[in-house]
């Protein structure tokens, strides 16, 4: 649904100046039904981070981000549910790894990386995660 007008006078309602207005809203259900069928790409996350504990999701926070600027699709769980509800969302999103940082993996330095698709899984270096993914999906 598109939408939109002239709002004259509604800054002014809300507390603010008399200034005049425009605006426009179009829903994004609506601008994706306007793509072609054939031109629609999904980009399923490279990574899921399934922090365990506070100063995990800290550090699975300042990960991601970086993550984020070296070019690697990934996600986190912000809700510090369990480590299988954590998997369940990995699976839905169909992320190709998921790391498993609890207390103690932080403590190491280290982190459990698990391959979705063989269901292998290998202990890594925190510091290096972007260097090993970047090897495994690039």
């Amino acid at each position: 649904m598109t939408g939109g007008g002239r709002y004259d006078n509604l800054f002014q309602e809300i507390g603010g100046l008399e200034i005049p207005g425009i605006g426009f809203a179009v829903g994004m259900e609506r601008l994706v039904s306007l793509l072609p069928k054939d031109k629609v790409f999904v980009s399923y996350p490279h990574l899921f981070i399934a922090a365990l504990g506070e100063e995990p999701f800290k550090e699975a926070y300042r990960m991601i981000n970086q993550l984020h600027l070296d070019g690697i699709r990934a996600e986190l769980d912000y809700e510090g549910k369990s480590l299988k509800s954590q998997m369940r969302r990995a699976d839905k999103l169909k992320a190709r790894y998921v790391l498993i940082l609890g207390e103690d993996e932080l403590k190491r330095g280290k982190a459990a990386l698990r391959n979705m698709e063989t269901k292998s899984q290998e202990e890594i270096s925190i510091d290096k995660l972007s260097e090993i993914l970047k090897s495994k999906i690039l």
